[in-house]
């Protein structure tokens, strides 16, 4: 098996399980307990993640907390 056959097999294996974990997930979701501060939580998360950065010693470049996840 060449690399570029392996690299396509473990990306669709990380895919697999990453759609198998979000289906787990929003199964056993107690969506009966989701309520506004939840929602306020999650939009906060979304807008300000992606807005704070930390800067990286000695390169010229930033990561997001959002990379980070």
């Amino acid at each position: 098996m060449n690399r570029t056959r392996l690299k396509q097999a473990y990306m669709l294996l990380v895919i697999a399980v990453g759609i198998l974990a979000v289906i787990y997930s929003l199964i056993h979701l107690p969506f009966a307990e989701l309520d506004l501060r939840f929602a306020v939580l999650a939009i906060l998360t979304i807008a300000v993640s992606s807005r704070l950065t930390v800067r990286i010693p000695r390169i010229s470049g930033h990561i997001s907390v959002s990379d980070t996840f």
